[in-house]
């Protein structure tokens, strides 16, 4: 049995019962998938087979990621966009050490003798 998938979008959400209630619920998870094959084997197994993308963006560079410029007006704008990038994903960073945190503080609270 062979199952092909082409230009499709999955998205996995944790709907199983928790080992240890919690306020904060896993964030689903999406997958963009251009090709790819389900393969069941004889013995049962299901093997997932990705195959060559036929779009030219996959073999190369994205090219929005591509800048060259020798104006100093453009390197101005790129400095400032890295800037922000920069200030985005600190504070990304920063709330990723709060979940962490309070997921801790959850944990230690069912078993104080939790360590990491």
């Amino acid at each position: 049995m062979i199952i092909q998938v082409n230009n499709s979008k999955i998205t996995l959400k944790d709907d199983g019962p928790r080992l240890y209630p919690s306020p904060i619920s896993p964030e689903p998870v999406s997958f963009s998938l251009e090709n790819l094959r389900v393969q069941r084997r004889d013995d049962g197994v299901f093997c997932l087979i990705g195959e060559e993308s036929s779009s030219p963006v996959s073999k190369e560079m994205d090219p929005s990621f591509v800048h060259i410029s020798n104006s100093s007006e453009a390197l101005l704008q790129s400095v400032e966009e890295l800037q922000r990038e920069l200030l985005a994903a600190r504070t990304e960073l920063e709330q990723q050490k709060q979940q962490e945190e309070r997921l801790l503080k959850e944990i230690w609270k069912y078993n104080p003798l939790f360590n990491i």
